[in-house]
């Protein structure tokens, strides 16, 4: 009885190595390249000719003071080299829309302008976004086009339909983590894999 007891216990702990083994050997391969720390005009293939763009964070809406805070400039040298006209002209614009927000629990639009010869152009909304970039074909344009809502690219692979794209993703209010996606050309985005997912305490 000792003896098919102890077999008993080697087997189920052989079975369980085995199955250990299964999940590793399964588990689904990260992209190894990681994204530019900046990005500048010439890495996007945008819809038409543009002499430059920026993304802003507007008004936060509960506060009176009205303004916007430049996050990116694509390039800034090409903003220096702007006719005072459109540079005030660019100056001027504000939205109350974007294609992410900021701000919580209040609200920040976050959204783009940009100059194509004399007219100025507002990206209010993904898509937007989308009509702008044309196709999601380069690095940079995949990096902005995912990078929001709490979300942060980490690391991608190019391939046939796209890019495979690792995401640090965070709801927010209590849950965070990474998965894999698909990001096709034409914009649309399929998960892929969910890799980790831990709780903490608290809303942002």
């Amino acid at each position: 009885m000792k003896n098919f007891s102890f077999t008993l216990i080697i087997s189920i702990m052989l079975l369980a190595c085995n199955g250990t083994e299964q999940t590793n050997s399964t588990s689904v391969q990260l992209p190894a390249s990681s994204f530019a720390e900046q990005y500048s005009m010439a890495d996007f293939k945008l819809n038409d000719n543009y002499q430059y763009w920026e993304i802003r964070k507007g008004t936060d809406l509960s506060t009176a003071k009205v303004g916007h805070t430049v996050l990116n400039k694509y390039d800034p040298e090409k903003f220096t080299a702007l006719q005072n006209d459109l540079s005030n002209r660019i100056e001027a614009v504000q939205s109350d829309y974007g294609f992410d927000s900021q701000c919580l629990p209040s609200y920040c639009p976050i959204y783009g302008v940009a100059i194509r010869q004399d007219d100025i152009v507002v990206i209010e909304s993904q898509q937007d976004l989308l009509v702008f970039f044309d196709y999601i074909d380069t690095e940079a344009e995949v990096f902005v086009y995912l990078n929001k809502n709490g979300a942060v690219p980490k690391s991608y692979e190019k391939n046939a339909l796209g890019y495979k794209v690792l995401v640090a993703w965070d709801d927010l209010c209590g849950t965070h983590g990474e998965k894999l996606v698909q990001v096709f050309t034409d914009g649309t985005v399929e998960d892929i894999k969910e890799l980790s997912e831990t709780q903490y305490d608290g809303c942002y």
